[in-house]
């Protein structure tokens, strides 16, 4: 994932997101920490975190992926070989 792609494309926390009397009300995500960056200076593995201090879920970036699901544990107790053997 390239450090600026949060500042290009605002990348939306699901677990904020709804719809209220107001219209769509909705949180961005931020990178929190770089756990892994590739020689190309992009990231391969990092924390992105909620910007809405109620919130603050975290979500992982897995071979420069972010994983920016709902449910990440039910998505990973199923899926957990698939994202555990990719190349």
């Amino acid at each position: 994932m390239r450090p600026s792609l949060p500042a290009l494309l605002p990348l939306i926390c699901p677990a904020c997101r709804k719809l209220t009397e107001r219209g769509r009300e909705m949180f961005t995500v931020s990178l929190f920490r770089t756990l892994r960056e590739g020689a190309d200076g992009e990231i391969e593995a990092g924390i992105l975190c909620c910007d809405n201090p109620a919130c603050r879920r975290e979500y992982p970036i897995l071979d420069g992926i972010p994983l920016l699901l709902p449910n990440l544990g039910a998505y990973l107790r199923t899926e957990v070989s698939r994202v555990v053997e990719a190349d």
